[in-house]
């Protein structure tokens, strides 16, 4: 996860985190659309 924040962060992205006991997590990751 450390790699995957820094790749998030340098492209000023964010992270999402939901986890419940005893069933997991489920990370979103979410990047800035590029305008071209």
């Amino acid at each position: 996860m450390a790699t995957v924040k820094k790749i998030v962060d340098y492209h000023k992205g964010k992270i999402f985190v939901k986890s419940q006991k005893g069933q997991g997590a489920t990370f979103t990751v979410v990047l800035p659309k590029k305008n071209r």
